[in-house]
């Protein structure tokens, strides 16, 4: 079988043909699929994307999903994975229902999937309001949002436990020339009537951390079938039609926990 897996960033495979916007790793092709799937029709048997198809603009998923389509061969899977809009609307009324009686802690989480929902959709700066929220000190409902994100809140963890030491070097001259090159900048910029502000928004708005849109398992299973696609189910992230794809660890640890809880697990076939 030819396994190809879409928008790949740090969670790949070998054996799998793995594309990305960006390439970090030998094993990962570098290609900007807005354009399209740099492979023959009906080429491959498997298909993955996990947390990709949110980056694209609304409009442009369909054309997204087809191009998956067209390289399928009859018969092939795909396997696409999102955040699961349903599953934050409802922890979020969940929580209300508790809130609205007074209770503190669930106030705090509502704070929390509200910030879970929109921030990744509005942020103009790399991190957003969730980054602020994870450098507190102590960080509010810290338990609840593990059982939320998983594996991605526990690498952060993990890493900001790393940071104890750290090394100082003079940042003086560096700091220097960056204040001169944004002083360039913005003499430029404000010759053509916008700042260096707009600039630099704009430069992140379009850099493919933000998400476009969010799917739940209707949604996402009326995409599916206007792209083409039949068998339309949703999975757990332990079940797949793919042979062996546990053994993968792309949606499961090597203990057999969900890497990104918030997540819908959907399958379908060409």
């Amino acid at each position: 079988m030819k396994l190809l897996n879409l928008g790949c960033g740090s969670r790949f495979h070998k054996d799998w043909l793995n594309i990305d916007f960006k390439s970090n790793h030998e094993d990962v092709k570098e290609f900007d699929l807005r354009k399209g799937i740099p492979l023959e029709s009906n080429s491959v048997s498997v298909v993955y994307s996990s947390h990709v198809l949110e980056h694209f603009q609304k409009e442009a998923a369909p054309s997204f999903l087809k191009e998956v389509h067209r390289v399928l061969e009859p018969g092939g899977i795909i396997r696409i994975v999102v955040p699961d809009l349903e599953q934050i609307v409802r922890s979020y009324l969940k929580e209300f229902d508790m809130g609205f009686k007074g209770d503190h802690a669930s106030i705090i989480r509502m704070k929390w999937l509200v910030n879970e929902l929109l921030d990744q959709v509005q942020r103009n700066y790399s991190g957003g309001e969730t980054i602020k929220w994870w450098n507190q000190e102590i960080i509010p409902e810290i338990d609840f949002i593990k059982l939320r994100l998983g594996n991605e809140f526990q690498n952060f963890l993990n890493f900001k436990s790393n940071q104890l030491v750290r090394v100082s070097f003079s940042k003086k001259p560096k700091e220097k020339l960056r204040k001169i090159i944004r002083f360039l900048k913005n003499l430029i910029l404000n010759s053509l009537g916008f700042t260096l502000e707009m600039a630099e928004i704009g430069k992140f708005r379009l850099s493919g951390e933000v998400h476009y849109w969010m799917y739940d398992s209707v949604s996402l299973s009326e995409l599916l079938k206007e792209s083409g696609f039949r068998n339309i189910r949703i999975c757990k992230c332990n079940e797949s039609e793919i042979p062996s794809f546990n053994s993968y660890y792309l949606d499961i640890d090597e203990y057999g926990t969900s890497r990104k809880p918030d997540s819908l697990y959907m399958e379908a076939t060409k």
